[in-house]
Formats: structure tokens, C-alpha cells, sequence
């Protein structure tokens, strides 16, 4: 089964670097026009748009983000109770849209900290939620194993709350402001 496995992902990559040098797709920013929406496209002022007409590439990469976030926890959370193959399935999910993500929204090299310091802080305000409820325990758990848990029960439970708090809105700002 994994030979098989082995040569159909062998022959995918090369159908898709086939596909990839004789075929050179438009821009999808281009061709959809996902330029950021400015007030005659609307035929109303920009102090009357909403948040979203305004700063919708943010708001898309926040929530692709907290996708990226989602599916990483609970792919640990299932890999932990026993269920490898959706538990690796998410996983792969949470490595490909980390990866495709500057990609998909076309940033700039400029733009790379930026996605990776906000995506840093919705990991820490989020995961360990998406991993507990994936496991079924609380939602404020913190295991007893690794160093991150061993140093996250030395802070009093407000205190973790607050970090992730603080965490979960310097995450949400960073895109909203930045792209």
C-alpha cells in the first residue's frame, strides 16, 4: 500500500509540474480584482463603508489564520486520542495552508514577518482551545508534560487568560493593520 501510495503522489507532482510549465494561469488578484475597494466602487463614501468593504484582505487572512490554528490543534488533539489518520490528515491541512497563505493573499516578501508574528499569536491564543476540545477536557486545561504546559501552570489561570487574550488581539490586529 505504500509503494502505491509512493507512485501516485510521484505521479501527481510530476502531472502538476507538467501542468505548472505549460500552462501560465492569470493572477488571481488580477482577474478577480481583489484590489482593496475604494468609495466609487461602492458609489457610497468611505466613511459609510463597512468594516469589511474597508479591510477585507485582513479580515480573510485573520480568519485563514485562525483556519491554519484550528486545524493543527485538533489534528493534535485527535493524533492524541488515538485517531492518526484524520489526526495527520489536519495536520498536513494546517502545514498546507500555513505554507499556500502568503500565497493566496499575493504578500509581499515584506509582508513575511508580519504573517508569521500574527499567525505566532493566534497559535498561542488559540491552540490549546482546539486541543481540548478535540481531547474532550476542559477548555482551560494545561497538561503536565511539556515545557510550554510546565511553564503555563507556574502563571495563575487569570493570568494565562489575560496572555491569551493580549495574544489573540495583537494576532488579529497585525493582518487588519498590515495588509
Amino acid at each position: 500500500m505504500k509503494k502505491l501510495l509512493t507512485i501516485l503522489a510521484f505521479l501527481f507532482t510530476m502531472t502538476v509540474i507538467q501542468a505548472q510549465l505549460s500552462y501560465d494561469p492569470p493572477n488571481l488578484f488580477e482577474v478577480m480584482n481583489f484590489s482593496t475597494p475604494i468609495a466609487w466602487e461602492y458609489d457610497k463614501p468611505v466613511a459609510q463603508m463597512t468594516f469589511m468593504e474597508k479591510n477585507w484582505r485582513g479580515a480573510a487572512a485573520v480568519l485563514w489564520q485562525i483556519g491554519t490554528v484550528a486545524a493543527g490543534g485538533l489534528g493534535d488533539g485527535l493524533m492524541d486520542n488515538s485517531n492518526k489518520n484524520w489526526g495527520h490528515a489536519l495536520r498536513a491541512v494546517e502545514v498546507g495552508m500555513l505554507i499556500s497563505g502568503p500565497f493566496v493573499f499575493d504578500l509581499d516578501r515584506r509582508d513575511t514577518w508580519a504573517w508569521l508574528s500574527s499567525y505566532g499569536f493566534i497559535r498561542l491564543g488559540m491552540k490549546d482551545g482546539f486541543y481540548n476540545v478535540s481531547r474532550g477536557l476542559p477548555l482551560g486545561y494545561v497538561g503536565t508534560t511539556s515545557q510550554y504546559d510546565k511553564l503555563m501552570r507556574g502563571v495563575p489561570e487569570h493570568g494565562r487568560y489575560f496572555i491569551k487574550s493580549i495574544s489573540i488581539v495583537a494576532g488579529v490586529a497585525i493582518p487588519i493593520k498590515h495588509f
